[in-house]
């Protein structure tokens, strides 16, 4: 699978493969790579700027919404970057939340053995 720009005819499609390679490697790579990847999906979901391909959300709205606190959201969200998940393209300063864009390739790459499981 390319990874493309996220706007045009086949948008909506990308996005569900996108959705299905977050679901498919938290259920095959273990119960910690699960919670993980649904906390993805859902941050994706819900604060995801397809149009830039940016994703901007505080550790507190995040760990309002996964019902944790705010020192998981850091841990979840130091995971994605360092596992290469997710790009940092602007750190988070005083009073201004850090930005972040998904890695697709990666992402693609790391489902690839799962996608024979999903089927055509």
């Amino acid at each position: 699978m390319q990874a493309k720009r996220l706007t045009g005819p086949n948008a909506s499609a990308l996005k569900y493969d996108i959705l299905t390679a977050l679901a498919i490697c938290g259920l095959q790579m273990g119960p910690m790579m699960a919670s993980s990847m649904q906390r993805l999906s859902l941050v994706l979901t819900a604060r995801y700027y397809w149009r830039t391909e940016e994703l901007s959300l505080g550790l507190r709205d995040m760990a309002r919404m996964w019902a944790v606190t705010e020192r998981t959201a850091k841990r979840e969200v130091k995971r994605w970057t360092e596992t290469g998940i997710l790009i940092c393209t602007r750190p988070g300063v005083r009073g201004r939340v850090a930005a972040y864009r998904l890695n697709l390739k990666y992402l693609f790459e790391l489902s690839e053995p799962f996608w024979a499981d999903v089927g055509p």
